[in-house]
């Protein structure tokens, strides 16, 4: 998400459901060499237990990075805009029964704001994304009339947008990323608890799967 005029936040990662080989959240594309770094994406990752069940009774953390604030190019009278917040990634678990009663987080990270040009101090980054379920990864903040970042999504929220500045010589700030998704696969029949102590996003619907 963007709106501002800053970077865009991180795209919703693919639904794991949908792709033969598991990927990760995305991670905004950086504005230019000498650019702020957009928020790092999610990843992935598959937790897989053969015979057995797989329990969750820790805490999961695939949230996406926040991205950097705005700040002077590497050339003389070159600068940027904020960059984006990386989105949260994908977490498959796959077993003959599955519980979870852990914590399960893949919030996008909130977008860097602007800068205001002439500044010492580059634009203020964006938060990385939050273990909460009620609780959206800050963007960077206004400190000079520059825009604000967005923040980033999470349960039932979505994605932020960059804001425009409110001051003539400041740059805009960038859209937070996505949530990202939590996919379980089981025999038909099998023994499935998902009863997390929080979580965002929410579990997709259970995909059943042949065994041999």
């Amino acid at each position: 998400m963007q709106d501002g005029g800053g970077g865009h936040g991180g795209d919703r990662a693919t639904d794991p459901s949908l792709v033969s080989v598991l990927v990760g959240g995305a991670r905004p594309t950086r504005a230019a060499a000498g650019g702020p770094q957009s928020g790092g994406a999610g990843g992935a990752a598959t937790l897989i237990a053969c015979r057995g069940t797989v329990s969750v009774s820790g805490l999961i953390d695939a949230g996406g990075g926040g991205g950097l604030g705005g700040r002077p190019g590497t050339f003389s009278g070159s600068f940027f805009a904020g960059a984006g917040g990386g989105s949260g990634g994908n977490v498959v678990l796959q077993g003959l029964s599955i519980r979870v009663t852990g914590q399960v987080f893949a919030n996008g990270g909130g977008g860097g704001a602007g800068w205001l040009q002439g500044s010492t101090q580059f634009g203020q980054p964006g938060s990385d994304g939050t273990r909460s379920a009620s609780a959206s990864a800050p963007g960077g903040v206004s400190l000079s009339g520059e825009g604000a970042g967005g923040a980033g999504g999470r349960l039932a929220t979505a994605p932020g947008a960059g804001l425009h500045p409110t001051n003539a010589s400041a740059l805009p700030g960038a859209g937070g990323g996505s949530i990202g998704f939590f996919q379980t696969y089981t025999p038909a029949g099998a023994a499935i608890a998902l009863t997390p102590s929080a979580a965002s996003p929410g579990f997709q619907p259970n995909i059943a799967i042949n065994t041999r």
